[in-house]
């Protein structure tokens, strides 16, 4: 994944996002001996949306499959990008209140309703959209809020989805400070094991692994009940919405053409 992450700067932020993803992608393909066949861009904000368009071309251009994962609604030059391209968007949606959809995905997320409003008009574009449920927070994240999540999803037509159990970090944990009660954060302070007085150190705390299963579980079973299929290809990509592309080869000849 390339692309709007915590704590580093978005692609492009510090020169040419098409020569950033060609020595990411070079990198890549020499140490697995094999062309990456996709490439997920994560877009945090409306504010990602000049680098992300440049992104996703580029990666068109050169026959990998581009596939978009955001929590914001796409401004329209974006948009325009995701349509030329036939890009796979993916809708982060990971919170029915607006205050904690930001907590968890950033102060750039979009509220769900927003998100899934979007979601219908992407279809009506013909554009294939998938949804990912997530980050999901143990000691916050209970039926109660899967079902309401799942049901939602299901509302706007989504068929495709995949789930995400998160870590939590001091940073995402500070911002849920803001819109959680006291009560809910110690519940989330037990499910990964640390004071929340003192918080969760600077190593992003990952949940136990019996509660991650349980969590993923519980997940997957309630959004199957609304008739979501989750991961159906093995994989997070929702592969049979894949356009037929043909990897172009990163050295040679072309290997910069459609750079700049």
């Amino acid at each position: 994944m390339v692309g709007a992450r915590a704590g580093a700067p978005p692609l492009g932020a510090v020169g040419d996002p098409t020569l950033e993803l060609l020595a990411l992608l070079s990198e890549e393909e020499e140490r697995g001996g094999a062309p990456v066949d996709a490439v997920v861009v994560r877009v945090g904000g409306r504010e990602d949306a000049t680098w992300a368009a440049a992104a996703l071309r580029w990666i068109a251009d050169h026959g990998r499959r581009a596939v978009l994962r955001t929590p914001a609604v796409l401004p329209r030059a974006l948009l325009r990008a995701v349509a030329d391209t036939r890009a796979l968007v993916q809708l982060e949606v990971g919170g029915r209140r607006d205050a904690l959809q930001r907590a968890l995905l950033g102060p750039g997320a979009s509220p769900m309703a927003g998100l899934l409003l979007q979601a219908q008009h992407l279809e009506a574009l013909e554009i294939p959209t998938a949804a990912v449920l997530g980050p999901l927070v143990g000691g916050l994240a209970d039926a109660a809020e899967l079902r309401a999540l799942a049901s939602h999803v299901a509302a706007a037509n989504i068929h495709d989805v995949h789930t995400t159990v998160g870590r939590m970090s001091a940073r995402r944990f500070a911002a849920l400070g803001e819109v959680l009660s006291a009560a809910a954060l110690r519940a989330v302070g037990r499910a990964y094991g640390f004071d929340p007085a003192q918080g969760p150190g600077e190593v992003p705390r990952r949940l136990p692994s019996g509660a991650f299963v349980a969590l993923h579980m519980r997940a997957t079973t309630i959004a199957e009940g609304y008739g979501l299929r989750v991961d159906a290809c093995g994989c997070p990509l929702s592969c049979a919405t894949a356009p037929a592309h043909a990897p172009v080869p990163l050295s040679g000849p072309g290997l910069f053409e459609g750079v700049g």
